[in-house]
């Protein structure tokens, strides 16, 4: 028997300094193809499908395309099993943001036995064994799940489509506030429209908590296994927002093993949603209690609500999986004939071969990165002309990824070299990272449209460095690319750690920068979360032997040795990727 809750936001006005990066130069933008090749519409499952009320199309006559666009696909780039119809409208002055959502009650068991089944990372491992044991910690057997995380744990295969009128939630939106619909520069007293729907899709996909209390006695929602004070023990009261940093009975944090405490939650009755993080406007999260004025581009983060959704059921993934078995894969590329080959890995620690495809067996371009362009849930390849620097995307997938379904080009000619693939602006599209090896200058294309190579604009990332960039990963796990750059001389490592959110040049700014490795006479050649901690690993190839290690790479700044694997004897091909 389904039962229906309504939960919801407040809107904070606090404004805070935010301290910026120095102004970089500008430079030439790289030249750009007006032609592109025709290529295959994308497909895949329905991800998040939002309809919209007629009173959000009288607010704003692109918000339900970006939702159904931009938000829908930072949800399905983010997961393979986020699928949920929401119904969205506007409410009443005075109502902030909330969102009506149903579930239904299972066993201990019964949920313990599908978040097993469901587990397909370390962090879904750890989270399971020390969280839910197969002994319920808690002494209710009442477990309440949403409909759209009962579908990704199996619990039921019953679809919820907007042509059935079947929607999984509603989200209400306040009439009487000032949106942001990411379109030019926010204001001080605006809030950013597409965050505040984010917080509520999240509750819709099951991130609330009943930790202080929610109607139904003896209920518990799947993130309440996850809720504990600082000093390990766990209960359901309210009680303070004391910080998480040091042991205290008294607060709420989200931790996966009751020992490291991840983020803080809410614990103040009156104050906010359980399932909310305490506010901090200073870094603010998309599951904040209050959502900032004045600040824009706020998106589900790896290392807050991705984490949680991913614990609770929902499925990583993994965006360089080219046979989609959950651990990244590498593309092979002999040097001589362009010869590609897909290495599928796997394995406790994803560095195990387990088998092998080729993309091409001739082609006199280089693979320069990989994407998911089109959105269908499958991993493109970029290629790039070393002759003339023409780029072009080949759309990939079927069985085990490697079957050309089209193709389109993103620019005709171009003297840069593409170094990286990434979503600097986070619109849910991959991005171009470019770099001038005569000058060292480096830039981000952004693109986007419904095949995702549509230049939208360009910012400078940085001046000029004699250093080369050899890939891009979230490193502090903040949701924002980082850039990888070696020494050509010494092959010393470093992390450029990337932010800003001013539109048209998010993710260009330099925050800071810190040293991954001292002198290696490795090259760098690929970037992934192999061992899948949530933490980007390192491939190193020895370019006098082709052999190739991963170094596997954890801590708050992604600059933790945790040891090696090799990936590769002897080999006279190199790694194209990804990066």
């Amino acid at each position: 028997m389904g039962r229906l809750i309504w939960c919801c936001l407040v809107l904070s006005s606090a404004v805070y300094a935010q301290t910026q990066a120095p102004v970089l130069s500008s430079v030439a933008v790289p030249r750009k193809s007006a032609t592109p090749l025709a290529a295959s519409p994308a497909t895949g499952g329905t991800g998040i499908v939002y309809t919209c009320d007629p009173s959000v199309q009288a607010l704003s006559a692109t918000a339900c395309n970006i939702l159904n666009t931009t938000i829908a696909g930072i949800y399905k780039s983010a997961f393979a099993n986020a699928n949920a119809s929401i119904y969205i409208k506007m409410g009443s002055p005075g109502v902030f943001g909330n969102s009506g959502w149903s579930f239904n009650w299972f066993g201990y068991t019964d949920f313990q036995n599908a978040l097993t089944a469901s587990a397909t990372s370390a962090n879904d491992a750890l989270a399971i064994a020390d969280s839910v044991p197969a002994v319920n910690p808690y002494p209710t057997d009442t477990i309440g799940i949403v409909f759209a995380l009962q579908r990704a744990l199996g619990l039921s295969s019953t679809p919820c489509l907007p042509s059935t009128a079947c929607y999984d939630g509603t989200i209400t939106m306040g009439s009487s506030s000032e949106y942001y619909f990411r379109d030019g520069v926010i204001s001080g007293d605006q809030f950013d429209f597409f965050t505040l729907v984010e917080h509520e899709t999240d509750e819709v996909l099951g991130t609330p908590s009943c930790g202080l209390g929610c109607g139904y006695s003896d209920t518990l929602f799947p993130p309440d296994f996850f809720r504990y004070h600082s000093d390990g023990t766990r209960s359901f009261a309210p009680g303070t927002n004391d910080a998480c940093s040091s042991a205290d009975s008294t607060n709420a944090c989200f931790s996966l093993d009751g020992v490291n405490m991840l983020q803080q939650y809410n614990n103040i009755s009156g104050g906010g949603d359980a399932g909310d993080w305490v506010t901090n406007c200073g870094r603010p999260r998309v599951q904040d209690v209050a959502i900032c004025s004045g600040t824009a581009g706020v998106d589900i983060s790896p290392d807050a609500e991705i984490l949680v959704l991913d614990i609770i059921g929902y499925a990583l993934r993994t965006p360089d999986d080219f046979n989609q078995d959950g651990h990244p894969d590498v593309i092979w590329e002999e040097p001589v004939t362009g010869w590609a080959q897909a290495w599928y890995l796997g394995g406790p620690r994803g560095a195990s071969v387990t088998g092998a495809a080729d993309l091409t067996q001739a082609n006199p371009w280089n693979i320069v990165g990989v994407g998911d362009f089109n959105r269908d849930g499958a991993p493109d390849v970029v290629w790039q002309d070393p002759v003339s620097g023409a780029v072009q995307v080949w759309y990939l997938g079927g069985s085990g990824g490697v079957t050309l379904t089209g193709a389109a080009n993103v620019t005709a000619k171009n003297p840069w070299k593409v170094v990286s693939v990434a979503d600097f602006n986070r619109d849910g599209h991959p991005d171009l990272l470019w770099q001038d090896t005569a000058t060292g200058f480096a830039q981000i294309w952004y693109l986007g449209g419904a095949q995702g190579t549509t230049f939208l604009g360009a910012a400078d990332l940085d001046q000029t460095n004699p250093w080369n960039i050899v890939g891009t990963g979230d490193f502090n796990n903040d949701g924002i690319p980082d850039v990888l750059w070696q020494d050509p001389a010494t092959g010393a490592a470093q992390i450029w750690y990337m932010g800003g959110g001013v539109a048209g040049a998010q993710g260009s700014q330099v925050i800071s920068a810190v040293d991954l490795t001292g002198p290696m006479t490795a090259k760098v050649v690929a970037i992934a979360d192999f061992n899948m901690d949530t933490h980007p690993d390192v491939v190193f190839q020895d370019p006098a032997t082709g052999a190739a290690t991963i170094y596997f790479y954890n801590g708050a700044q992604g600059t933790t040795p945790a040891g090696t694997a090799p990936l590769s004897g002897e080999n006279t091909w190199h790694i194209a990727g990804p990066h």
